[in-house]
């Protein structure tokens, strides 16, 4: 609304009184009102307004959910995913608590963003464990060891949950708050490396490694990483609060430094993490090659539908793992071709050149396009392939939609399925089966009519769905609502 001026809900003020607020209390005016002015200063073409029958009608589309199970051989895989989950929780019951006015001035929890960038790691390690730093996993690791046995409400109405929280909360931030991330951002310290605060007061919001001034990279959101965090993050949405950017937006040593800067910082960094794995970049030993369980699961669809002529755009929300499964394929001996927030302008349309070739008989015709979501999901047109992988659950299922749509579009001539690839019993499968679904609906109100029904199910209650935390886990029962 801003944006576009839309006179007076351009105003943050007057946007939250009018339409925000009704619509957190389940209030139908605020989505009446938003779905008038939506209705009036949209443009929408859909592709049901496409005619049937005529040259340009739409393919069929399936979509196909494949949850993977853990299976024996996965048992430490599985066991850190749950580690992590449990550290989480426990984290979030102490922030919950803390923001209440429960137990803050005892344990001096961190804000909600660092739960957010610890729910990250979750995430990731579902996809595969080389995703999350070595420091990080054993973190978890130690923590988990120490809450076992704690039922969630002891960890914060006992003397010795509360210092175990306390200790876990100094851990995420590293002996410096999180919060204060921000506040460092907006007032720089001196360049003088001599200074004993400087190299200690900076730490990486994701892997919460120590930075010196020159070392930090800041973004506008005023959340501050190292160069190899941002790197595998794609440089487009913030970990930590969600924030989009580009990389014009970046602050390298976050005094000023230009954006080239920034760049040759991840260059420099993805070239030590290439060296460091010596090229071959995840699996555990080289006589017998270690595959995640996501990772064997898409190589074994990948197989069926190469072997159909097919040609398949796999799409995923971290660069790192693009690097695992370009890893894969290399080993398989799968052709591909790849593009992600790094790729020149030049690179780009080479790469999709490429992709877009029938020569199916030459060794160089790629059959696979690696893409990150943040770098592909708009704006380019891929109706070459007709299979699309989707190797990690985004928040958002406009998100994935966008990129579905990059080959399920205009143009499309075959057939369209898409993998959507969840592990089963974690955080992926909340993500698409409830959080997704949440959403869809809100943003389904926004255009057109929902019922009650159907917005009291919508309301957001993130945290205490996914960690299945209850009111008796809290020291002051509410309803809490994080949007």
């Amino acid at each position: 609304m801003h944006f576009l001026e839309v006179e007076p809900l351009e105003k943050l003020v007057l946007f939250k009184n009018y339409i925000m607020e009704p619509i957190k209390n389940m209030r139908a005016i605020g989505l009446d009102k938003l779905r008038q002015i939506v209705l009036h200063v949209q443009l929408r073409r859909m592709k049901k307004d496409i005619p049937n029958g005529g040259p340009t009608a739409w393919p069929k589309r399936d979509e196909i959910v494949k949850r993977i199970a853990w299976k024996r051989t996965d048992k430490e895989h599985r066991e850190m995913v749950d580690a992590f989950y449990r550290v989480t929780r426990a984290a979030v019951v102490g922030v919950l608590n803390c923001q209440k006015g429960g137990v803050s001035d005892m344990i001096g929890a961190p804000s909600v963003g660092v739960i957010f960038g610890l729910l990250t790691h979750v995430r990731r390690s579902c996809s595969d464990l080389s995703l999350v730093p070595t420091e990080t996993q054993n973190l978890v690791k130690y923590f988990d060891n120490k809450i076992k046995g704690f039922a969630v409400e002891e960890m914060h109405t006992t003397g010795e949950g509360l210092a175990i929280l306390g200790e876990l909360f100094v851990a995420l931030r590293q002996s410096k708050a999180a919060i204060e991330q921000k506040k460092i951002a907006e007032a720089p310290l001196s360049n003088d490396q001599s200074h004993p605060e400087v190299a200690a007061r900076w730490n990486c919001a994701v892997c919460s490694s120590s930075l010196t001034v020159q070392e930090a990279v800041a973004i506008p959101c005023k959340h501050i990483f190292c160069a190899g965090c941002l790197d595998s993050n794609d440089g487009t949405i913030c970990p930590i609060c969600g924030e989009s950017y580009t990389i014009r937006d970046i602050c390298a040593d976050v005094n000023g430094a230009t954006p080239s800067k920034v760049k040759i910082l991840k260059a420099e960094s993805k070239a030590r993490r290439k060296s460091s794995r010596g090229g071959r970049v995840l699996f555990k030993n080289d006589t017998a090659v270690s595959y995640s369980p996501k990772i064997k699961a898409m190589l074994k669809v990948l197989a069926t539908e190469v072997a159909a002529d097919e040609k398949v755009v796999l799409f995923s929300q971290w660069t790192s793992f693009l690097d695992i499964i370009e890893a894969a394929l290399k080993l398989e001996g799968h052709t591909y071709t790849r593009i992600d927030g790094s790729t020149p302008a030049t690179a780009r349309m080479k790469a999709m050149q490429k992709f877009d070739s029938e020569e199916c008989d030459s060794m160089e015709t790629p059959r696979i396009l690696l893409c990150t979501i943040g770098s592909c999901s708009t704006g380019i047109n891929l109706t070459r392939g007709n299979v699309v992988f989707l190797m990690d659950a985004w928040w958002n299922r406009a998100t994935e939609n966008q990129a579905m749509d990059r080959v399920n579009r205009i143009g499309q001539l075959r057939d369209v399925r898409v993998y959507r690839f969840v592990m089963e019993n974690c955080v992926e499968e909340y993500i698409i089966d409830k959080l997704q679904v949440h959403k869809a609906t809100l943003g389904k109100g926004s255009i057109g009519s929902i019922s009650k029904e159907e917005l009291k199910k919508a309301r957001p209650t993130y945290l205490l769905d996914l960690f299945k935390i209850t009111e008796q886990d809290l020291s002051i029962p509410a309803v809490w609502n994080f949007d």
